[in-house]
């Protein structure tokens, strides 16, 4: 349940498009919602919500290629991204952060180093998510 500090909006972002106009209106969307993140964090959760994004849709775009919703939640705290699609790359054992070999690999480094916390949730289709601290 939502309280009355927590605020959502959804994109709907189609990856065929530019990933730089995807991050345009994610960081347009923070700042409607009021996040005030300083650069760095505001760059990360940028990055996050493409890595995000990448992850569901996969590395091989084609003309089926449908849009993604991103649902951005601005919470007392954090901005948690959450993404929905077929899955994933990402499933598997962990990647030593030493050790970034490849896409799908980059984008678990990725979510390592630059979230707070994410994970993938069950459904139909599963819940891909990241959180980033606003603190």
């Amino acid at each position: 349940m939502l309280d009355s500090q927590t605020r959502v909006h959804t994109i709907s972002v189609d990856p065929r498009r530019s990933m730089r106009a995807a991050t345009r209106e994610l960081e347009a969307a923070l700042d409607r919602l009021g996040a005030n993140l300083d650069p760095p964090a505001l760059r990360a959760t940028a990055l996050l919500a493409t890595e995000l994004v990448a992850q569901v849709v996969g590395r091989e775009l084609n003309p089926r290629t449908r849009p993604v919703k991103l649902i951005v939640t601005l919470g007392p705290g954090s901005v948690r991204l959450e993404t929905r699609g077929p899955t994933l790359s990402l499933v598997g054992e962990p990647v030593p952060a030493t050790r970034a070999d490849g896409l799908a690999e980059w984008g678990r480094y990725l979510l390592d180093r630059l979230a707070d916390d994410w994970g993938m949730d069950d459904g139909e289709p599963p819940n891909l998510w990241a959180e980033v601290s606003r603190g």
